[in-house]
């Protein structure tokens, strides 16, 4: 139930969504040794060509035909992937990641999508790695840095987490996807005050998604204002759905360390509620 307040912002969104998107092909350098071993490490399937399954979205149909027909395409490839991870398909948005490395191992696009994908997946630690190797390459990416803070919050490194978001709101400043992730981090550390400050700021930007007014109501509804957060929910979510979300978010002020402590399983805690674009 809970989910429905709190979903992705991992890009994303999730907040790995709307990062800006170039074709930059290394060459083979120093890091290549590392990232290699990191890609043996990955437990992912073998890519399939997704055009062939059933049912697949229209989205999903258009980016694997692009890819299909030059698998060389690495914005074909990053986009598919990212479609797929859009649409929680994890491990075949890592086959194709896993397919497109095989011809420009070192693109840190790829590697960034890749880490995106795995922290979105529940595997922050092994996200993390390739987000460092991505970041080497573009240091100035606002969502490698906002699916950075994702990762350490779900290894809860709440600390570092926010320095991550601090330091992507230097390069993509009011953007907010970090903001509602930032907002987020601080409230699984019980500072619900600050939280609200953040979410509102992310509201008021004329590129707020849907994601971040829920994880808006979410945040007041913590607070106790049932009202507000049931009139921002009711704009986006089927009445029925509202009802589950107050009932649920009632029942978790009766029992604050629930929620405050989201690896019990009562609160989904699945980042991004925007994550990794």
């Amino acid at each position: 139930m809970a989910q429905n307040f709190k979903t992705e912002l991992l890009g994303s969104t999730r907040i790995f969504r709307g990062a800006a998107m170039a074709v930059v092909c290394l060459a083979a350098s120093a890091c290549q040794t590392t990232q290699s071993n990191d890609m043996a490490s990955l437990d992912a399937p073998r890519y399939s060509d997704t055009s062939r399954k059933a049912p697949t979205s229209p989205a999903v149909q258009r980016w694997a035909e692009r890819f299909k027909a030059n698998p060389h395409d690495i914005n074909a490839a990053v986009g598919l992937s990212r479609q797929l991870r859009k649409e929680r398909k994890y491990d075949e948005s890592l086959g194709v990641l896993l397919r497109a490395t095989a011809i420009a191992a070192n693109d840190p696009y790829l590697l960034s999508e890749m880490g995106k994908t795995l922290i979105e997946r529940g595997s922050p630690k092994e996200g993390l790695k390739l987000l460092e190797q991505a970041a080497s390459k573009l240091p100035s990416d606002w969502s490698i840095m906002s699916a950075r803070g994702i990762a350490l919050d779900q290894l809860e490194d709440h600390q570092k987490a926010q320095d991550a978001y601090q330091m992507a709101l230097t390069y993509s400043p009011g953007n907010p996807v970090v903001l509602a992730n930032y907002g987020l981090s601080l409230a699984t550390q019980g500072r619900l005050g600050e939280a609200e400050n953040m979410l509102r700021r992310a509201v008021t930007h004329p590129d707020a998604t849907q994601e971040v007014n829920l994880n808006l109501a979410l945040i007041v509804g913590l607070k106790g204002d049932f009202e507000e957060s049931e009139r921002i929910a009711r704009a986006y979510l089927p009445p029925a759905t509202v009802e589950e979300n107050m009932a649920y978010l009632r029942s978790l002020l009766t029992q604050p360390a629930r929620w405050h402590r989201p690896t019990d399983g009562d609160y989904d805690d699945s980042m991004p509620g925007n994550l990794p674009s």
